[in-house]
């Protein structure tokens, strides 16, 4: 604030006096405080929501002010975070989760009713386990929508989506290991087989 012998420091005051006068003489003299304070609110609204200012390219001020961003903590959105929380299925099938500040619904379906579990939460990527950690439920988080409902028949599969690193590197080697089992042969190896017939032959 400037002191008051210095006018000069407060141009923009001094202006929506100007402002303000020049609309109170063209008004009807007011013959009590409620009309005069009537007669100031309308310049107000007036000036605020009306009247197009050359300063702001033709906008009215309360136009400008809206279309300003607002003031926010910087989110680095390249940055996962990563969290668990114990829940229990609800009745109707479903448990919760808060995501973007906004509460979600995530559907499991009725037969889980009353299920302790455990949410395991990395971002958008959210896996549901039973207490003996086997899986219920993957998903990634639909951010336009509260509920995310079952996009399968069976709870057990998982959704479709981009993948969590962690869970890609788990699948990725248990595929490799069931692999590595389907490629075994099944039964004796190839040449104890055919010895075991040569001796059968022999016999009969």
């Amino acid at each position: 604030m400037g002191s008051e012998i210095r006018p000069r420091r407060h141009e923009d005051r001094e202006r929506f006096h100007q402002t303000l006068k020049r609309f109170l003489a063209r008004q009807p003299a007011a013959d009590s405080l409620a009309l005069l304070q009537a007669q100031i609110d309308a310049c107000r609204r007036s000036y605020n929501a009306e009247r197009p200012h050359q300063a702001l390219r033709g906008r009215t001020p309360l136009v400008a002010f809206r279309a300003r961003l607002r003031a926010r903590p910087a989110i680095d959105r390249t940055v996962t975070y990563f969290r668990a929380r114990q829940d229990r299925v609800s009745k109707a099938g479903n448990v919760t989760v808060r995501y973007l500040s906004r509460l979600r619904h995530i559907a499991l379906g009725r037969a889980h009713a009353g299920e302790p579990v455990r949410l395991l939460i990395a971002g958008a990527h959210v896996r549901v386990v039973r207490e003996d950690g086997s899986l219920l439920r993957e998903l990634v988080l639909d951010a336009t929508r509260d509920y995310q409902p079952l996009l399968h028949s069976s709870t057990m599969s998982s959704d479709r989506g981009p993948r969590c690193p962690e869970t890609e590197h788990w699948r990725a080697r248990h595929w490799r290991a069931r692999q590595d089992s389907n490629l075994r042969p099944l039964g004796p190896e190839p040449n104890a087989l055919s010895t075991e017939l040569q001796a059968r032959g022999a016999v009969g």
